[in-house]
């Protein structure tokens, strides 16, 4: 671990970085230090993978290596392994959707507002903010 001048670590005794130190609190607030989102090496595992996929297999040239990956995963998937065949279907006919029960008891925001002394208005227009958006989000638009 790196010391400043003082030889010490930048923290104090509760761990927390000192006052002017020059080890820890690189980077402002709302500063990252890896803005792009990028490894250590600047290079993404999705690029190789994709890269890799439409190299040639070693042991059938006339394949690529996404080729035979699909080939292995029907093989598997004839052969009766329910993940396979679960990640065959997930891929092609895209997940299966799950309801969820988004039902409320009528009288739970009128509850909320007598606990939490909320004027009525106010939680009225909070709920149609929350509508609005939910809606507006599972619309599909712009994803």
């Amino acid at each position: 671990m790196q010391t400043d001048d003082n030889g010490e670590f930048g923290r104090d005794e509760r761990g927390k970085f000192t006052k002017n130190n020059q080890i820890g609190n690189r980077f402002g607030k709302g500063e990252t230090g890896n803005p792009q989102g990028k490894n250590a090496f600047g290079v993404k595992v999705s690029a190789v993978l994709k890269r890799r996929l439409s190299e040639a297999m070693p042991d059938a040239p006339e394949k690529t290596i996404a080729e035979g990956v699909a080939d292995a995963l029907i093989r598997q998937a004839l052969d009766g392994d329910i993940s396979s065949i679960r990640e065959l279907l997930d891929r092609s006919e895209g997940k299966a959707l799950q309801k969820i029960d988004a039902s409320v008891d009528v009288f739970d925001w009128q509850r909320t507002v007598e606990l939490y002394d909320i004027p009525q208005t106010e939680m009225i227009d909070e709920i149609k903010q929350l509508l609005g958006e939910f809606y507006s989000d599972s619309s599909g638009g712009g994803e």
